[in-house]
């Protein structure tokens, strides 16, 4: 059988599945054509596991699976494993103010915490902090002025200020 019928259904509905051994045959299977499409479906999987044998699939280059950090983050509330392991992997960028926004929107104040604590991460997120204060949720504006990575100006502190008070 072809294990890259329908895009490479198969493997696909495996990792949302989570069969573990099922992934395995079809990943060590010599003719299947696995790229970093699979990580993200695996991080929709939302079993650690799943994820890590993606990571660890040479074919497979995080910076090329663009939603991948995005739905990590997501998901991170109930499973930050999988954030924590995309993160540790080193070569996703954490850099994306388009993540971060998406954390801020959807208030995923564990998914921010993980974002802020990475060592990768420029002090140019001061826009991003500027929406968190908008939000007006206190949990997110406290997490980004506990950040070594933010450079507050004088009227950022001073909006989050009264924001807080």
């Amino acid at each position: 059988a072809d294990p890259n019928v329908g895009n490479g259904e198969p493997l696909r509905r495996a990792l949302a599945g989570g069969s573990i051994e099922t992934i395995m045959v079809l990943i060590e299977h010599p003719d299947v054509f696995i790229d970093s499409s699979f990580l993200e479906a695996s991080i929709l999987s939302k079993k650690e596991v799943v994820v890590k044998l993606m990571l660890e699939d040479e074919r497979i280059d995080p910076k090329f699976a663009p939603k991948a950090l995005e739905d990590a983050a997501l998901y991170c509330e109930r499973h930050p494993n999988i954030l924590s392991m995309l993160l540790k992997d080193g070569r996703i960028d954490p850099n994306s103010t388009q993540v971060l926004d998406l954390v801020i929107a959807s208030r995923r104040l564990k998914s921010l915490k993980l974002l802020l604590e990475d060592q990768r991460l420029r002090s140019s997120i001061s826009s991003c902090f500027e929406r968190a204060i908008e939000s007006q949720d206190k949990d997110l504006i406290l997490a980004f002025m506990e950040s070594p990575h933010l450079e507050l100006t004088e009227n950022t502190a001073d909006l989050a200020c009264k924001r807080l008070c």
